[in-house]
């Protein structure tokens, strides 16, 4: 029993892995490997450790391979490790003279040395828990620890914390690992936006009797720089004040947390002290001073009339193109028409004129003219640099107080990082980039996938009463991302995936639509059409005249999160259930199965089908309907013409919460209006209520849908 345990727990796959393939489709097999555990990447099989034990005699001795680890030559001799683990864990159990938990601990351990910088993290991570949860007394322990924390700190997962390793377990580490681990543990306070913790990490590695030293004072200052008020400067300058050169750099590093608390005014001061004292002793540390001013210039100079927006107008993608288009209607509409009708005097033109220096004029007596906004936009191709280039334009240039956008990830990284450093707020649309830790100036207007997701399997499990779920994914970035969200919650939530396959997008078939894909051997893998027979089973078949067995369907949902562009492929999907018996099992989608296209492809054979999405084009509220009206008589005179998109929603939603922000002279001002944002009440716009976390996520309603006939219905759950 201890022995299967042990096997269980070694080989145990993790969401993303254990899916053979053949010919490009997952075997049957999942559910088995699942279920025994025993389908990770690399691990014997049972004919191949048959076949080892025949060339028994031609294998090197298991010490000779322990010892080339222990001689620094693991990375030759992994694999061989990990293909007779499980016969030379069985032969150990077998001989009385071996301590089988000694064996087993020592073997995990070399490993996790051999697979040092080949093996994948996530093998790695599942290597190093084993031994953790099984000898968290062992000698070895600290350094298995170690290589577990180094598995979650390469998946950009959190570190982990354990009783066993103190103070002590951490300085028994050798030196390289001592350092590693303690730079680790800061990058990862560093995500969480911990940068106080993450500088004090740096500094007991630079100071430490038994780490290497390899941090540096740049690195330091430079989180804490990062630092949000002079206060928390103080508390850590009191705490680290045996730190000679902190002491050196405090004026510094106070008048920079000063800029990013929005003291502008006491920075300045602090400066002009700096300067006159003669504490800017070198050419970097001047450098350093004309920065700041700089820094604090720029944050200054505002036009709180211009909203900058980023889009990828001249993306490669038709489809990026198409998002971008939408969401520019909806911003335009928002400008055109603030708060339901067009501002006094204002022209079409004008307003929507990308040069226009339309500002805020003061009038006699100190009273003001009402803002007239002006949307200044940036094309950003989809690309990293053109977007940090797109942000210093509208920045330095435009003095925008806010940017809008963009869409998609890769540009998104681009513009939040610089956005950030240029402390201007950044509403960005895009639904898989994770926030940074931290950060002050950047929001997403968007659900994530993962909020999307969690929301779906919340719903598919307690109201539609689901438990065992098959996936159908396309075979991209965003189809490989939902499957491995959609298996994680799911088992979180104590349900079952019990089977996965991909298919390749109609995007990337250059055969089009109409080019077979493979969709009957997956719904026949599926539910075991295709799985191997007993003899008796054979015979039965041929006795009844049956070409193939009876399909088994053992799930009781698929999860088919199809792209933006995805509707020829769910008309290819949608004949297949009813091939295997399987017509009655539940579909469950995503936003992008919110589109009346939908409808016409699934010819009824999609009908029941559940998705979620956080835009209800059916919606009555008088704003909502009044946004369809305008959008149709600004933009229906268009060749193919089509409703307002969840996109063209967001971009409506937003452009009016920062208006609506801007009207109020207090908020005039990049920080101002960050915080406004922070602080707003719930706002009502036609994609829902949105209000944003301290994170700077937005909060927005999830909405259920199923496809009824011709229609796509709301559910209120």
């Amino acid at each position: 029993m201890w022995m299967a345990l042990v096997l269980t727990a070694m080989f145990l796959p993790s969401p993303a892995h254990g899916q053979s393939y053949l010919s490009g489709f997952p075997d049957r097999s999942l559910k088995s490997a699942q279920e025994t555990g025993f389908a990770v990447e690399g691990a014997a099989t049972e004919g191949a450790t048959e076949g080892a034990a025949e060339a028994g005699s031609s294998l090197r001795p298991i010490e000779e391979l322990f010892i080339e680890v222990e001689d620094g030559n693991g990375q030759a001799v992994y694999h061989q490790l990990k293909e007779r683990f499980e016969r030379e864990l069985l032969r150990a159990a077998s001989s009385p003279g071996i301590d089988t938990a000694e064996f087993h601990s020592r073997y995990l351990l070399l490993l996790l040395k051999a697979g040092e910088g080949i093996s994948q993290p996530e093998a790695q991570e599942h290597i190093a828990r084993t031994f953790t949860e099984y000898y968290p007394d062992g000698d070895a322990f600290p350094q298995a620890f170690f290589y577990l924390n180094q598995a979650l700190f390469q998946q950009g997962k959190p570190m982990e914390e354990s009783f066993f390793f103190d103070e002590d377990a951490l300085e028994s580490l050798p030196s390289w690992m001592h350092s590693r681990y303690l730079r680790m543990l800061a990058r990862s306070r560093e995500r969480e936006g911990k940068f106080a913790e993450a500088a004090g990490l740096l500094l007991k590695e630079m100071n430490g009797d038994y780490t290497l030293g390899q941090s540096t004072r740049t690195e330091v200052e430079e989180l804490l720089e990062r630092l949000p008020s002079p206060f928390e400067m103080m508390v850590f300058l009191e705490k680290y004040s045996a730190v000679g050169w902190l002491y050196e750099r405090e004026p510094f590093l106070m008048a920079k947390t000063m800029i990013n608390d929005g003291q502008l005014d006491q920075a300045l001061l602090m400066l002009d002290k700096i300067r006159t004292d003669g504490m800017a002793s070198s050419q970097a540390d001047l450098k350093r001073l004309n920065d700041l001013k700089s820094e604090i210039v720029l944050r200054a100079a505002t036009r709180p009339e211009r909203i900058g927006v980023l889009l990828p107008l001249g993306s490669r993608s038709r489809l990026l193109r198409s998002l971008a288009e939408e969401t520019l209607e909806g911003l335009r509409l928002a400008v055109q028409f603030p708060g339901g009708a067009p501002p006094r005097g204002a022209s079409l033109s004008r307003l929507l004129g990308q040069d226009l220096p339309l500002g805020m004029e003061t009038l006699r007596g100190g009273t003001t003219r009402p803002l007239e906004f002006e949307l200044v936009v940036r094309d950003t191709s989809n690309d990293f640099k053109a977007a940090q280039r797109a942000v210093e334009s509208l920045v330095l240039e435009e003095q925008v107080v806010a940017i809008i956008g963009p869409i998609a990830r890769s540009e998104s990284l681009g513009a939040i990082k610089k956005a950030e450093e240029l402390g201007v707020p950044l509403i960005s649309f895009s639904i898989s980039i994770d926030l940074p830790p931290g950060s002050q100036f950047v929001f997403r207007h968007s659900k994530s996938m993962e909020e999307e997701i969690r929301d779906l399997v919340r719903y598919a499990m307690d109201y539609l009463h689901k438990k065992r779920f098959a996936i159908l994914y396309p075979n991209d970035n965003y189809g490989r991302r939902m499957m491995d969200i959609f298996w994680r919650r799911v088992k979180e939530r104590e349900g079952e995936v019990v089977a996965a396959a991909w298919f390749r997008p109609s995007s990337r078939r250059s055969g089009g639509a109409g080019q077979r894909v493979g969709f009957k051997e997956i719904f026949e893998n599926f539910t075991g059409v295709d799985r191997p027979l007993q003899k008796e089973e054979l015979e039965l078949m041929e006795a009844v005249g049956d070409e193939k067995p009876d399909p088994i369907v053992d799930f009781d949902a698929i999860f088919i999160p199809v792209g933006p562009n995805g509707t020829s492929d769910l008309q290819l999907i949608a004949p297949y259930p009813v091939t295997v018996d399987a017509e009655k099992v539940q579909l469950l989608g995503t936003r992008f199965w919110n589109d009346p296209a939908v409808i016409v492809a699934g010819d009824g054979k999609l009908d029941g089908a559940v998705f979620v999405d956080a835009f209800d084009s059916s919606n009555t509220n008088p704003k909502v309907a009044d946004f369809f009206t305008r959008h149709r008589t600004q933009f229906g005179h268009h060749d193919q013409y089509r409703p307002p998109s969840y996109y063209a929603g967001l971009g409506y939603d937003t452009a009016n919460m920062l208006m609506n922000l801007l009207r109020k002279p207090g908020n005039r001002g990049r920080r101002p209006l960050r915080d406004a944002l922070l602080k707003m009440e719930a706002y009502f716009g036609v994609t829902g209520w949105t209000r944003f976390m301290e994170n700077g996520q937005a909060v927005k309603e999830s909405m259920f849908f199923r496809i009824e006939e011709n229609e796509i219905v709301r559910l209120i759950p």
